[in-house]
């Protein structure tokens, strides 16, 4: 088995992939966008389940620490790409 940074060709690939999904679904903000629209189709059903896991608030709060957890990945990897 290859371990994908072992080849040079391999690892330029992958970066190049990686580069591609930050500025393409993070920085272009599509991701923001999608989160949002999914987070608004839910939030009326999940608001008056009476059978809810969790207030409304605590949903809502969730949802922006989920953003932000992916925000701050995506911005963790663009750094470790520019480092190289």
């Amino acid at each position: 088995m290859i371990w994908i940074a072992e080849e040079e060709n391999n690892l330029d690939r992958y970066h190049a992939a990686m580069d591609d999904l930050v500025s393409d679904y993070f920085e272009s903000g599509r991701f923001e966008k999608e989160i949002n629209t999914i987070y608004s189709l839910i939030e009326p059903y999940q608001a008056k389940d009476p059978t809810a896991f969790f207030p409304p608030e605590e949903f809502k709060n969730d949802y922006q620490d989920l953003k932000t957890f992916c925000m701050e990945r995506a911005a963790g990897v663009r750094d470790q790409l520019n480092e190289n």
